[in-house]
């Protein structure tokens, strides 16, 4: 048995994770990330809008402070936040904002002078201050007093994580990708590792580590629509809840996203609405204002959201035989709008729909979007339950979020859970009580329980059937509105399911990649989530936040002012063992009251009135607001000793999407009309097999019948396959929205990416073969991390000013606009592998970079952050000019 050892073992390489892992290792310790992907696949990609910091440097946004950014998010948690974390989290976004700048995110920033805006569905003209100029800009998003949204375009997910990755491995900070980690090893009192199963072989290793850290990301999964990766299912959380000692805090508050398109279920983000997008019914009349007359479509999510279902259901949403949805119109923003700030929606919109949304409404309707519960944390982020285990970002329930997050609070809390979270692992890693002795005993139970585990599938039961039937109940009966009746009706079938789930059987005996196998031991552990969510939601008879109850529809202060903490502690129970975690208002800065938008109508908390006064009191006596703020709630002592003040990376980025647009001729259509289209025809689509890990079995072709579906895309065809004919297909599919470049592979001789390939473009045979010149895991699916951190090590585009320390507490350096704008242009590549795979240099010259990297020192030259010393780890002249063509 390979053991591996660390000082901190970080589960997850999105944001969160790479954050946490870099602050640990900038103290000296070794900090080592597992990844079911590579870094840059995660998740945390796909995020568009951006990110929450009060900056105030844009003329919407002027007078912002974290006072406002605190009232904001404690309303927008419809009061089930930790008042003292939410402190945290807006005193240190602003110095994560300045970080990542330097780091080279090319925020877009202010341009002085006038410029066009729409505000209200009207056009209106905004004046920037000439001393705002080349300070990073912001936009409007749902639920704010401010323009707080800080933002690369709406690809700003994908620039943090290239930057964070690209600096994660500037601080030599191995990811271990394609690993997953099945169990967590502890004592019931400390965590000190996990059993982890390698995608690719099959092969269980132990990670010892003196502490451990959840960065799974979110369970959405759980749910049959969903904006959520394919590789969000929850594991981090339910590897917590199957220790039977930490608890999950807030399960069942679970954010409903208002724009996802139909019908496959994209999110287009909020800053199409934050930069004046409206919502329109089947009429084509604006319909926001007759439940939210103030905010309209940019109340918070959940509002937002329970709206449009609502209205969904009064007969206004326009008929197709994929449900009913409403539209969303951002054609009042102009052409040079869409194209330049929201070319993700403008690239997702012809990609997926085939329609240009500068001339063409776009279909939306709700869909599970974001996990407010998660592991329950303190301050720290550690378990209160068992110590040496960690978590952050969406996987944790920190919890500065409550029953309600504000759209741009999730990308900021990723990177600022990180900062902070990072440096309190560290401060118990170096602790006296770090020291691990692990019992040889301890291990080997561990791994033996696991190996039980992946030998005991040998019933009748289907995993992917059982996973299939819980996404239609979690959608059905435990989503937007929920009731008792059918809310118990969901806890009575969930358990069905899981007594199902002991009896699974799995067909495919590879030992190395092997996707049902997979499905077979997620399978039970999703069902455990689920119940969590489904009890948790039957047991809470209020309305608070996402959390609605069409019985209870008062939030209820009085009774359920508090957070529901779920753990299993055993594992025969068919529900987990609910408790309730008071939250003290006499402790809060802002004590219960209405959010300024949604249901006025409350129950309220007894001693709500006593603390009110108390905080009226102290705002009479004429104090400074820091002054006030400090005698009502106090908070910097709960801040790790000055991490802003650590010296600070400066990195630059990657390149541009080299994925050609396609053409798409739209006409004179004003909307696409879903109701109307037909099943044109079925499609033979042959697969090249062939699994490395079973070297007897030779490579052969093994065809599949599909029936073609209006706006169908290669990957659903291949998903539809992996469902409903053979579940052992191996492919590589994340994000299905073509931001990640997983589902690169060669169709019909090309290499293209899956998920931005309709099937209405192919013909009726249709040929799919692996990337050419990677490492092949299994079938379509190969391994392109080696060759994104080959490129990585060889063009290390980031700077270390070692020279002198900067503090994160300065105003943020200033890039003109037009600057920002061509440095994200060359940022926008994926990293696929499709130009590589085709490049015929690459493939006779291992020290060349391709394409991809050249861009990238196209985009290292632009930047002027790179004035800076510069280190570099060129090992050869061949890496720049190994071109033949050249």
């Amino acid at each position: 048995m390979e053991i591996v050892y660390t000082d901190a073992l970080i589960i997850g390489g999105g944001l969160a994770g790479l954050r946490t892992a870099i602050g640990v290792r900038r103290r000296g310790f070794n900090a080592l990330v597992l990844s079911l992907v590579p870094a840059k696949r995660s998740h945390s990609a796909t995020a568009q809008g951006g990110m929450q910091a009060s900056l105030g440097n844009c003329a919407k946004g002027r007078g912002d402070n974290e006072d406002v950014h605190f009232l904001d998010t404690v309303r927008g948690s419809d009061w089930g936040a930790d008042q003292e974390v939410v402190r945290m989290f807006v005193h240190t976004a602003p110095k994560a904002v300045r970080e990542l700048a330097a780091w080279g995110v090319p925020w877009n920033r202010v341009r002085a002078g006038e410029r066009a805006s729409v505000i209200d569905g009207k056009n209106v003209t905004l004046a920037e201050a000439s001393g705002a100029h080349g300070l990073v800009d912001a936009r409007n998003f749902g639920g704010t007093a401010k323009w707080r949204t800080c933002y690369v375009s709406d690809g700003t997910g994908h620039s943090l994580l290239y930057t964070m990755s690209n600096q994660a491995v500037a601080e030599q900070i191995p990811v271990h990708e394609r690993m997953e980690a099945l169990s967590l090893i502890h004592d019931g009192e400390r965590c000190c590792g996990a059993v982890v199963r390698n995608l690719s072989t099959g092969q269980l290793l132990v990670y010892i580590a003196k502490a451990v850290a959840i960065a799974t990301g979110g369970f959405g999964r759980l749910y049959r629509d969903t904006t959520n990766a394919v590789i969000n299912e929850g594991m981090g959380a339910a590897m917590a809840l199957e220790t039977g000692v930490a608890s999950l805090g807030n399960m069942e508050a679970v954010q409903f996203h208002p724009t996802a398109i139909v019908p496959s279920g994209i999110l287009v983000t909020e800053g199409c609405r934050g930069d004046g997008g409206l919502l329109l019914d089947v009429n084509g009349r604006r319909f926001m204002e007759d439940y939210e007359p103030e905010k309209k479509e940019l109340a918070s999510r959940d509002v937002v959201a329970r709206s449009m279902e609502a209205h969904i259901r009064s007969g206004k949403g326009v008929k197709t035989r994929f449900g009913d949805h409403l539209w969303l119109d951002i054609r009042l923003l102009g052409k040079q709008h869409i194209t330049t700030r929201l070319r993700e929606v403008n690239e997702i919109c012809h990609y997926f729909l085939g329609i240009d949304p500068t001339t063409q409404l776009i279909p939306v309707r709700p869909a599970q979007h974001y996990s407010m519960g998660g592991v329950r944390t303190d301050h720290t982020g550690q378990s209160p339950q068992l110590r040496g285990l960690f978590a952050v970002g969406e996987a944790a329930c920190w919890d500065m979020h409550g029953f309600n997050r504000l759209g741009g609070n999730s990308l900021a809390e990723t990177v600022v859970g990180g900062m902070i979270v990072g440096e309190y692992m560290a401060d118990f890693i170096e602790s006296a009580g770090a020291d691990l002795q692990v019992s040889s005993g301890l291990v080997q139970q561990a791994v033996a329980a696991q190996k039980i585990l992946l030998g005991s599938f040998t019933g009748a039961e289907n995993p992917v059937q059982i996973i299939a039937e819980m996404r239609n109940i979690m959608a059905d009966k435990v989503g937007i509105y929920r009731d008792g009746d059918e809310l118990r009706s969901a806890v009575a079938q969930l358990q069905t399911l899981l007594r199902r789930a002991s009896h699974i059987g799995v067909r495919s005996s590879a030992r190395g990649a092997n996707p049902e196998l997979v499905s077979a031991y997620r399978a039970g552990r999703m069902l455990k989530l689920a119940l969590c969510i489904a009890v948790g939601a039957l047991r809470r008879e209020e309305s608070r936040g996402a959390h609605y109850r069409a019985d209870f529809p008062l939030r209820n202060d009085r009774d359920w002012l508090c957070r529901t903490l779920a753990t299993w502690e055993d594992p025969v129970q068919t529900e987990p063992v609910l408790r309730y975690e008071p939250l003290d208002v006499l402790r809060m800065e802002l004590p219960p009251d209405w959010r300024g938008y949604g249901a006025k109508e409350r129950i309220e908390h007894e001693l709500t009135a006593q603390r009110q006064a108390e905080v009226e009191a102290a705002r009479a006596q004429g104090k400074s607001r820091y002054e006030l703020q400090r005698e009502l709630m106090p908070f910097e002592h709960l801040l790790p000793e000055a991490p802003a003040q650590q010296k600070c990376a400066f990195s630059g980025g990657v390149c541009m999407n080299l994925i050609p647009t396609r053409d798409i001729s739209t006409g004179d259509i004003a909307a696409r009309d879903l109701s109307t289209q037909k099943v044109p025809r079925k499609l033979r689509i042959t697969v090249l097999r062939h699994n490395p890990s079973e070297p007897d079995i030779a490579p052969y072709l093994q065809s599949f019948e599909v029936e073609e579906e209006e706006g169908m895309t290669l990957f659903i065809a291949l998903n539809e396959i992996r469902e409903q004919q053979d579940a052992s297909l191996q492919f590589d599919f994340v994000c299905r929205a073509g931001v990640c470049g997983s589902c690169a592979m060669i169709v019909n001789g090309k290499p293209l990416l899956a998920c931005r390939t309709l099937t209405r473009d192919l013909p009726e045979q249709v040929h799919l073969a692996p990337l050419p010149g990677f490492e092949l895991i299994g079938d379509l699916s190969v391994n392109t991390g080696k060759w994104m951190r080959h490129m990585a090590e060889h063009l290390q585009t980031w700077l270390h000013r070692a020279e002198k320390s900067v503090s994160l507490d300065a105003v943020e350096e200033r890039l003109e606009p037009d600057l920002a704008e061509k440095i994200y242009e060359l940022e926008r590549c994926i990293e696929c592998g499709c130009c590589v795979s085709a490049c015929a240099s690459a493939q006779m010259n291992p020290d060349f970079v391709g394409a991809v990297g050249l861009l990238q020192l196209a985009r290292f030259r632009l930047d002027p952050a790179t004035r800076g010393k510069r280190r570099t780890t060129i090992k050869s002249s061949a890496t720049r000019t190994g071109c033949l063509a050249a």
